[in-house]
């Protein structure tokens, strides 16, 4: 078979930005305290997700997905596959 759609899915994402403050939702609190999400020192971020560790640009984002996962995408992806919340 073909022609298949995904389900719509919402998510809670963040955007990392390029040198400004990181909006930090109380998810993300949780994660940097976790250590799920860090900080790295070449100015990305590192997400350890189910399928390994991801690296996070500026201008890309993390992802809470609706079972609590973390996951991450670059900004195009990202535009993409979510478009922007209703």
């Amino acid at each position: 078979m073909t022609g298949f759609i995904r389900k719509a899915v919402a998510v809670e994402a963040v955007a990392i930005p390029a040198g400004g403050p990181l909006e930090t939702p109380a998810w993300l609190t949780a994660a940097l305290w976790a250590g799920t999400v860090g900080p790295a020192n070449d100015g990305t971020m590192k997400v350890h997700t189910r399928l390994g560790t991801l690296t996070v640009n500026p201008g890309d984002w993390i992802i809470l997905g609706p079972k609590g996962e973390l996951d991450a995408c670059s900004a195009a992806y990202f535009a993409d596959l979510y478009g922007s919340a209703p």
